[in-house]
């Protein structure tokens, strides 16, 4: 998990890169909204991505790429944590804790 706004993606060299971004107080990054996946999640297959079936027709491929979708779609790459679903009857998957000294600046 990343702060939001640190990565953008560069459609031009298809990767990932810094983008210009100011560091939260601490108590903003309290926040889930702040906070997103760097990584894409992995589906049910094992796999970030589905997989083109080998030796099927145009038509019956598109058909069988839209059923694997539907069945277990993909998610933004940069997806902010309170996107995810409650698991195990909680509330959110995430919780926030801070930890430590908290001096004020200056």
């Amino acid at each position: 998990m990343v702060p939001k706004g640190l990565y953008e993606w560069d459609d031009e060299s298809n990767s990932e890169k810094f983008a210009e971004f100011a560091v939260p107080s601490t108590e903003e990054l309290k926040s889930m909204e702040l906070w997103c996946h760097r990584h894409p999640i992995i589906l049910k297959a094992g796999r970030i991505t589905i997989q083109d079936p080998i030796g099927m027709s145009d038509e019956d491929k598109d058909a069988y790429l839209a059923a694997q979708a539907e069945a277990d779609p993909t998610c933004d790459k940069y997806r902010a944590l309170n996107e995810d679903g409650s698991i195990m009857g909680l509330e959110s998957a995430w919780i926030t804790k801070i930890v430590g000294d908290q001096q004020p600046y200056n």
